[in-house]
């Protein structure tokens, strides 16, 4: 059922250039973040719903195939932490943050029985203050 006694309270709307950084953060209350798996998904128009990662524990985070490298996870005992580099326009979505349920299967029908989630939406990028056109030389 529903467990209205677990908050996760997120990050405000941001909007950020390409090839800019940005953090993510997730304040966990009635919620024990480090004995709980914890996870980030995020949904766009274009792609659907996608599992970023999933916190095991302090040193253990497993990526999506699609997000190693870019995306950096971590969290504490109260907070879980994303960390996005060099944001590019299809970095546009709204990211959740979860406590993972006992679905074990990382699908769209896992992300359906997340036992907590809210949203916060990423508005990535604005255009370029200006396109520097080279001659080739």
């Amino acid at each position: 059922g529903v467990q209205c006694d677990i908050v996760l309270t997120q990050s405000q709307l941001e909007v950020k250039r390409p090839g800019e950084s940005l953090q993510l953060k997730c304040a966990v209350s009635g919620l024990d973040v480090a004995s709980n798996v914890m996870s980030w998904i995020r949904q766009s128009s274009e792609r659907g719903l996608e599992w970023i990662v999933n916190y095991y524990s302090s040193s253990d985070y497993r990526y999506a195939t699609a997000f190693e490298g870019r995306f950096s996870a971590s969290k504490d005992s109260s907070n879980v932490y994303l960390q996005i580099s060099s944001l590019t326009a299809e970095d546009t979505a709204v990211y959740y943050c979860a406590r993972r349920s006992t679905v074990v299967v990382f699908s769209n029908e896992y992300v359906q029985k997340l036992t907590a989630a809210v949203g916060i939406e990423i508005i990535c990028c604005w255009k370029p203050v200006c396109t520097v056109h080279g001659s080739g030389m």
